[in-house]
């Protein structure tokens, strides 16, 4: 978990003390702007010592890469349990399924997903995520080739296409986290970007 950002624990009771440090962060900043967050409110919310704390992680972006890292992750876990478990559903629905699922848990944490990118971003965590967005790319691909194949627009650089089409989508739910002028409903957000997508990726 987060090399770069934490001393690896070497012994079970150990990891489980960093996995709870790191929940009870998760907990704080879902609730706290990063700049009101202390180490000391996470540490108490985590039941343990400040010095436990400082143990393992030196600071709160420290946590937050650690936070980011273990979500990409989960994320890319999820899409794939998704595709697992939709070679039945069809195309447009799948597409829109797979859209809600990145943009509904955005948009219903605000506050902790304006920290995860305005930090993310400082801690040159860039790099991760973009080959996340790769590997997503290839399953995403693979899966519409082989189930979908016939419904796909037929497109110069299939692979090219996809990736605009996702990058687009996330650069979307990137926008509309950090958007100080308008709430943006979930479902208001992805009925726009599954009819841009379908429109783009699937035969008219």
């Amino acid at each position: 978990m987060g090399k770069r950002f934490m001393k690896t624990p070497k012994q079970a009771r150990a990891r489980q003390l960093a996995d709870t440090i790191v929940t009870a962060a998760t907990r704080v900043f879902k609730n706290t702007d990063f700049v009101k967050a202390s180490t000391n409110r996470i540490a108490e919310v985590a039941g343990v010592s400040i010095g436990s704390l400082y143990q393992y992680f030196p600071n709160k972006d420290a946590l937050v890469g650690v936070i980011i890292e273990k979500r990409v992750r989960q994320q890319l876990e999820e899409l794939e349990a998704l595709l697992g478990a939709s070679a039945a559903v069809p195309c447009e629905q799948l597409i829109r399924q797979i859209i809600g699922l990145i943009a509904r848990d955005s948009l219903a944490q605000r506050t902790f997903m304006r920290t995860l990118y305005q930090r993310g971003v400082s801690l040159e965590l860039a790099p991760a995520v973009l080959e996340a967005r790769e590997r997503a790319c290839r399953l995403i691909g693979d899966f519409l080739r082989k189930h979908h194949a016939p419904l796909l627009a037929p497109r110069p650089d299939p692979g090219l296409s996809l990736f605009c089409v996702l990058n687009g989508v996330l650069g979307a739910i990137f926008a509309a986290v950090l958007s100080a002028e308008r709430e943006i409903s979930p479902e208001e957000l992805i009925d726009e970007l599954s009819a841009m997508a379908v429109g783009h990726l699937l035969r008219s």
